[in-house]
């Protein structure tokens, strides 16, 4: 079963609705007039390294969350708050996978940020997805032909 950057999406927004319930959370693009705080979630760049063999695709994704806290006057946050919040959404991927429906890709790496009125986390995704080319196995059927064989039972 193919596991798609939707899937893998989704899985994120479910772990940061369950902590953050009230805040808004936006998926790959923010309105003009955004919600603070309000968290924004997007995915890529997406990688996938066939090389592996055994019928298997290597696939490398980049999920990526920022949070935008209420500011002042300003238009600045507190580092405070930033600081905590980055760390928290850190924690989201510190058991080195995360759920999404019956996978889990692995944590390769998490790395956060943050910034006058926003803190953001990148998180590396690692799985691997069964593939089988309709060229190739169309080529390798052809290939491969049928054999007969007939054993003859003989006591020595």
């Amino acid at each position: 079963m193919k596991l798609t950057l939707k899937e893998i999406l989704d899985g994120v927004d479910q772990s940061v609705t369950a902590q953050w319930e009230p805040a808004p959370l936006y998926r790959n693009q923010r309105p003009k007039e955004y919600a603070r705080p309000s968290f924004l979630l997007e995915g890529g760049p997406i990688e996938r390294d066939p090389t592996i063999g055994g019928g298997q695709v290597r696939v490398t994704a980049d999920v990526r969350l920022v949070y935008f806290g209420p500011v002042d006057a300003y238009g600045n946050s507190k580092d405070a708050e930033l600081e905590e919040t980055m760390d928290a959404m850190m924690e989201l991927f510190e058991d080195g996978y995360i759920h999404v429906g019956g996978r889990c890709p692995h944590v390769l790496k998490v790395s956060g940020n943050y910034g006058y009125d926003y803190a953001e986390v990148t998180a590396k995704l690692e799985f691997y997805d069964a593939y089988v080319s309709p060229r190739a196995s169309q080529s390798a059927q052809s290939m491969m032909g049928q054999f007969h064989t007939k054993i003859n039972d003989k006591e020595w």
